[in-house]
């Protein structure tokens, strides 16, 4: 089990809801000034259930270079960039995505943790070692990216407590992933204030 510490989740993320358009925005429509104001809502809010005590630098999940020409940015960059305005920690990255790897939007759960084995790999820099690690990206379905680039933080620095922080998630808190053993409580909330 991989033991990840905190993790945290803005919304409930469903694709008949509003907040689905604000994604489709970040991720493929270019809108990056979106991408850092929803990153200062995480922040906000993650700092209001704690996470900020436990957060001592924030990386991103890396694209490949060739999705980054692409599209030109990194939305889970640009979300971490929010989070770190309001949370006033560093944004380091640590992460470098090896290959592409099959989209994962229409895997199932099993096809996405065989999609992202060995698509990441970790260099931990002597300043963050053994220190807080969170892991920002925009999604969290299944867990498997997140998974993966936490299993690379760790095998390249066994010392560093690792959280995650994400703008949504979908799914219920059993459909994070297997692999991981959570010693806090999974902290949800969505768009609309519910917990």
């Amino acid at each position: 089990h991989l033991p990840i510490e905190h993790a945290f989740a803005l919304m409930a993320y469903r694709h008949d809801s509003p907040y689905h358009l604000l994604l489709m925005r970040i991720k493929y429509e270019g809108d990056t000034s979106l991408a850092l104001r929803l990153g200062q809502w995480v922040g906000e809010e993650a700092q209001k259930m704690g996470m900020a005590e436990h957060i001592d630098v924030l990386v991103p999940v890396p694209l490949t270079a060739r999705r980054m020409r692409e599209r030109g940015y990194n939305q889970a960059r640009l979300l971490a960039d929010g989070i770190a305005s309001v949370m006033n920690v560093p944004v380091e990255d640590m992460l470098v995505r090896l290959h592409q790897g099959t989209s994962q939007t229409h895997l199932s759960a099993q096809e996405r943790g065989q999609n992202a084995s060995g698509i990441y790999k970790a260099h931990v820099p002597q300043p963050f070692r053994g220190k807080n690690v969170a892991i920002v990206d925009d999604v969290m379905t299944t867990g498997s990216t997140l998974a993966q680039c936490a299993e690379e933080i760790l095998k390249d620095d066994p010392t560093a407590h690792v959280s995650l922080i994400t703008l949504a998630y979908s799914g219920g808190v059993n459909a994070v992933y297997g692999k991981a053993s959570f010693a806090a409580e999974y902290y949800h909330r969505n768009a609309f204030g519910e917990e």
